[in-house]
């Protein structure tokens, strides 16, 4: 074999894998997409509080729950993470799967905050087939002030007046018709 003909077998072969190759490669794509299957989640978060506002405490209340179908057996992974620009905190409600569950319910309550806004995020992950990867199925995010500079309106008393008892007002009207009585019987008494 001469030298060009060795270059253009060369050529040749080089042109075959390269259209061969891709076929090859996107039917492996294509079987592994068609194996992998995802379960759908069904968990739903409904969070509470905080909401939306300025609180004049260091301490937020955490407080949601959640529902899903009951045969939903995906392990899932709830959590929180508060996000502010002074402090951050994070943490895990639970990790497990919740077969036969509908509804559960959680409150924690974080102290110390110092005054900020925050971010509070609350989570629920799962964990696909044969991956190592959290993947989201719910969340919930809202955004919250911490002042503790501002005070309370202290609420403004109420005056109390005392009703008269109803027996009073009938003693008084008694007592002033027996002094008339009295009065009569006397007049009437030394003028005989």
């Amino acid at each position: 074999m001469s030298k060009s003909s060795l270059r253009e077998l060369f050529v040749l072969l080089i042109i075959l894998l390269l259209v061969i190759l891709p076929i090859f490669s996107s039917l492996s794509i294509s079987n592994v997409k068609a194996t992998q299957t995802y379960p759908t989640p069904t968990l739903k978060i409904q969070l509470t509080s905080p909401t939306n506002k300025t609180y004049n405490q260091n301490l937020i209340l955490i407080n949601f729950s959640f529902q899903k179908q009951p045969d939903d057996g995906i392990y899932y992974r709830i959590g929180y993470a508060v996000e502010g620009e002074k402090a951050n905190y994070s943490g895990t409600f639970l990790e497990k799967s919740l077969i036969g569950l509908s509804q559960l319910n959680f409150t924690k309550t974080i102290t110390g905050i110092p005054d900020g806004t925050y971010l509070l995020t609350l989570s629920a992950r799962w964990i696909g087939s044969g991956m190592m990867m959290y993947l989201d199925a719910d969340k919930k995010t809202v955004t919250f002030t911490i002042d503790t500079k501002i005070s309370t309106p202290s609420p403004t008393p109420t005056p109390t007046i005392s009703p008269t008892p109803d027996n009073q007002q009938t003693l008084n009207t008694e007592a002033i018709i027996g002094i008339a009585i009295i009065i009569a019987v006397l007049g009437t008494g030394t003028g005989l």
